[in-house]
């Protein structure tokens, strides 16, 4: 067989995962699961093993990166939000001073590290994520805005 029709085989798919109305601009793998994040401006977790989405979020933005930590899944656009991995609930609705859109996320060692439209990268100091239920909502976002402390580095 020669290196191009196996260079084709290769290249099939196993599953597709059908659901986003726009294109998909994020994708994140956790342990069982899969999240998604398009221009149709939803999330999606999907199950690996059977590709059923388990559950969409709206996150009133275009989406552009996931990142996850604890029980949260972050997802970046024009501001950034929080979802509980469990069942796409809403827990943070950060709004940023900033006029342009978050492009890229990622988090290490309780910081969350952003790339900003307008050529900053932003670190966020993630102190404290106490998440109970859906009902607290109001108080446990005043909590997070609190604690979240923004170093601009030029």
């Amino acid at each position: 067989m020669s290196q191009k029709k196996q260079k084709e085989q290769q290249l099939k798919p196993i599953k597709e995962f059908t659901g986003h109305s726009r294109e998909i601009r994020c994708l994140l793998i956790t342990s069982d699961s899969l999240y998604s994040g398009s221009y149709d401006q939803t999330i999606k977790k999907w199950d690996l093993k059977t590709g059923k989405c388990l559950w969409t979020s709206n996150a009133k933005s275009y989406l552009f990166s996931l990142a996850s930590y604890q029980d949260i899944i972050f997802v970046c656009g024009y501001q950034i939000y929080g979802f509980l991995k469990k069942n796409g609930n809403l827990q943070i609705e950060y709004p940023t001073v900033f006029s342009q859109y978050f492009f890229t996320i990622c988090i290490h060692d309780h910081q969350l590290f952003a790339g900003n439209q307008d050529n900053f990268l932003r670190i966020f100091l993630i102190v404290s994520l106490q998440f109970k239920t859906q009902n607290n909502y109001n108080k446990i976002y005043n909590k997070i805005y609190n604690y979240i402390y923004i170093y601009i580095y030029n």
